[in-house]
């Protein structure tokens, strides 16, 4: 998608990753509409809103330099932040999960604690 038009790399990116206008939109912080102003070309995202679409259309920097901005180099450290971020998401995620299936294990056993006849202890 290199040398395309900036809006044509904006529309072309959002469809690649199956995403709404709606849904671009929401992650960047502005209306569908001016998405949709972006990709006919009768509008120009900001730089921060070039930036953003970068970001979130996993574009590496294409549309904000297509635009002409000045697009930041990410560092190492910065890499390797973004890298713990996600991992604590997905682990996050897990989490998640995991909590869910202990609340779901509880439930069962407290209910069957409850079915279950209760037994006298054997006196020998």
């Amino acid at each position: 998608m290199s040398g395309s038009a900036p809006n044509s790399l904006i529309r072309g990116f959002r469809t690649a990753k199956q995403l709404t206008q709606r849904q671009v939109a929401a992650a960047v912080g502005v209306s569908p509409a001016a998405v949709g102003q972006w990709e006919t070309g009768t509008e120009t995202p900001k730089r921060v809103n070039a930036l953003a679409l970068d970001e979130v259309l996993e574009a590496n920097g294409a549309i904000a330099a297509a635009l002409g901005y000045q697009v930041p180099v990410e560092t190492d450290d910065a890499v390797e932040r973004r890298a713990l971020l996600e991992r604590i998401d997905s682990l996050d995620q897990q989490v998640g999960q995991l909590t869910e299936l202990i609340r779901e294990l509880l439930t069962t056993m407290e209910r069957d604690s409850a079915a279950a006849p209760r037994r006298r202890p054997d006196r020998r």
